[in-house]
């Protein structure tokens, strides 16, 4: 009996460090962890008796070779698109369309639910949460069966039109989604800032779908159906149990808010500490959550690391993100996590559109005052499903069809053009790592803590800068050079065209040639 085999595809993705997306500041060099969607799915698929492979193309160099080595004996390919990786996703899919016409493609991922529509070159997109949807769509594409009654989806007919299957229903009860099948890429290609010997050690964990709060600027919420969905402790605890007897030895907790329920948090975190597993843990949560007892129980469960979105150093700016925390709950939630031996994270956002280099500098110099191990500072984007692209779209900023729309004064959405803002984002980026109080504090803290993995993120975090740096600076150099190149072969060109009735001409100082 022939078992049909579906290999599963996640495009490159760059990865935001500082300024915009897509241009300045971004880089697809270092991956930290697997991504879970396409694992989710594989779960699903292998439960129904059917063969797969995953490929992850954030975490390996992509090649159509290997492209064509990984699609050899497919049935089905399925690829997952983020809004960060749209045009990899369309350059990959065209791709397997060359190599293999016949071969029958999905698409699905974050970016389809944000926004639903049909994606050219598939025989079936999901725009919705997948894994009700994968096995019932594989089935019937592979029985060239009729599309239309599968809920979620949406497909080309005979005639060429974009038909949608009936409404999707999302899972509520989160515990009856099948365990992420994380060996499929255990061998992959490294998933570790600080190298490829630790790739297979590190993993990444779901406890929740959403968030509870609104912050203006976050699209998390249209992607999650605007409700936050959490697992039980019961059923998270025995993920982590499978995860550990499987070798791994660090995990990401990659919610939107692992800090949004206290409660449930500490029960996690209890469980995980009865376990004596020796785990290094890193969760994201937000200012409002901070409780002594809360990062003292992260620090005996094993978490190394909390990252939360400060945001700013102007309140008005806080406000104006609708955070509902204030600069003094940043301030304490980080000094609180430091105390407590947690390693400490703050994104920072400029943008807003009345803020002022004045704003900034305020921001910069809050974030200098604060205890923080790894920061950055971003262009603020106007991004589709949050409610400032709502606003946007209603005065006029930008159209429905754009999705990603970067602060700048080109739109009358800031003060300053966004080059200039993504200039000012890396420089406060590099100025705040180049300080000696920095590196001091964090010899310091090692001292304090005596955590080598940690310090290892953060040297490894060191390199990447003196290199983005050298980067930079040979980029500058070299569009220098090349800038002279083209100014001389111009003035070469004008003068051998400029002649006068007695042959002279003459090279004024500005650059401009006159005939005398």
């Amino acid at each position: 009996m022939h078992v049909p085999k579906v290999v599963l595809l996640f495009p490159s993705c760059a990865t935001k460090t500082f300024g915009n997306n897509g241009g300045e500041g971004t880089s697809n060099e270092k991956t930290i962890a697997p991504p879970l969607g396409i694992l989710y799915l594989a779960a699903e698929l292998i439960s129904a008796d059917m063969e797969v492979e995953a490929f992850d193309f954030n975490a390996e160099q992509y090649s159509k070779h290997k492209l064509r080595e990984y699609l050899v004996g497919a049935s089905v390919a399925g690829i997952s698109i983020m809004s960060f990786n749209l045009e990899e996703a369309h350059s990959l899919i065209e791709d397997i369309r060359n190599e293999f016409p016949h071969l029958p493609i999905i698409a699905g991922g974050p970016d389809l639910i944000l926004r639903p529509r049909r994606i050219e070159g598939t025989v079936a997109t999901v725009c919705h949460e997948a894994e009700t949807i994968i096995v019932p769509l594989v089935q019937a594409i592979l029985q060239k069966q009729n599309l239309g009654s599968i809920p979620g989806i949406c497909f080309r007919d005979a005639d060429g039109e974009t038909v949608w299957g009936p409404e999707f229903t999302p899972q509520m009860n989160l515990d009856k989604v099948k365990f992420p099948r994380r060996e499929l890429l255990r061998v992959n290609k490294g998933y570790s800032v600080v190298g490829k010997k630790r790739s297979a050690k590190i993993t990444s964990l779901i406890t929740s779908r959403g968030c509870p709060k609104q912050c203006s600027f976050c699209a998390h919420g249209a992607v999650s159906y605007r409700c936050f969905r959490q697992r039980s402790t019961e059923n998270v605890l025995e993920e982590i149990r499978q995860i550990v007897t499987e070798g791994y030895e660090v995990i990401g907790i990659v919610d939107d808010n692992f800090t949004a329920d206290k409660k449930r948090a500490m029960k996690i975190l209890a469980g995980i500490k009865a376990m004596n597993a020796k785990l290094s843990l890193a969760v994201q949560g937000r200012v409002d959550a901070a409780d002594p007892e809360l990062f003292r129980s992260m620090r005996e469960a094993g978490v190394k690391m909390i990252t939360f979105g400060l945001e700013s150093g102007n309140q008005d700016v806080l406000d104006f993100y609708r955070k509902d925390t204030t600069v003094a709950m940043n301030a304490a939630a980080i000094a609180m996590a430091d105390r407590a031996g947690l390693y400490t994270g703050g994104i920072f956002i400029f943008g807003a559109p009345f803020e002022t280099k004045e704003h900034f500098k305020k921001t910069y110099t809050f974030a200098t005052s604060l205890p923080l191990d790894i920061t950055t500072f971003w262009i603020l984007d106007y991004a589709y499903g949050s409610s400032l692209w709502e606003e946007g779209v209603k005065n006029g900023t930008h159209k429905r069809d754009e999705f990603l729309i970067p602060a700048g004064k080109e739109r009358g959405t800031q003060l300053y053009p966004t080059e200039e803002l993504t200039d000012i984002c890396e420089r406060y980026f590099f100025h705040y790592y180049l300080r000696p109080h920095y590196w001091f504090r964090q010899a310091m803290k090692f001292v304090r803590i005596h955590d080598f993995y940690l310090l290892l993120v953060i040297l490894a975090g060191l390199r990447f800068l003196i290199v983005r740096k050298c980067t930079l600076l040979m980029e500058h150099i070299a569009s220098g050079l090349k800038g002279m190149f083209h100014f001389k072969r111009r003035m070469d060109g004008q003068i051998q065209s400029v002649s006068s009735s007695d042959g002279a001409t003459k090279l004024l100082t500005d650059g401009r040639i006159t005939s005398v």
